[in-house]
């Protein structure tokens, strides 16, 4: 059995969507955090600047990371989100061995839950 995946995904969290084999049944999905502090956001301890950014470049590393850990038995996946961060998780995802297809790649914006579900349903209904 294939396995579907979709997922919505920005610097702050990733929202995993996967199907069964019949697209109707309810799906599983997953949030994950990124739990990141982004560059600029007060802090009791500032470092410089570029100490910040390779910092959010390394957080951010682990959190895409996270998420393709729970992809590992996906076999085609359509990545969705607002912002640069499903660029870069695609950039990730292909340097990391994992086995899924990238179906596509879509910009939207902020969506609820059950959009994203729907929207990857849709996707992967004939």
């Amino acid at each position: 059995m294939k396995k579907k995946a979709g997922l919505w995904v920005d610097h702050k969290e990733c929202l995993i969507v996967l199907l069964g084999a019949d697209t109707d049944d309810a799906p599983d999905t997953k949030r994950i955090p990124s739990n990141i502090e982004f560059p600029g956001q007060a802090q009791s301890n500032p470092a410089p600047s570029n100490h910040r950014d390779r910092q959010f470049l390394v957080h951010l590393e682990r959190y895409y990371d996270n998420v393709i850990s729970q992809l590992r038995d996906v076999d085609s996946l359509l990545i969705m989100g607002p912002g640069e961060a499903k660029l870069e998780f695609r950039k990730r995802l292909a340097h990391s061995g994992c086995r899924a297809t990238l179906v596509d790649v879509e910009t939207v914006g902020k969506m609820t839950d059950k959009q994203i579900i729907s929207k990857v349903r849709k996707h992967y209904t004939p």
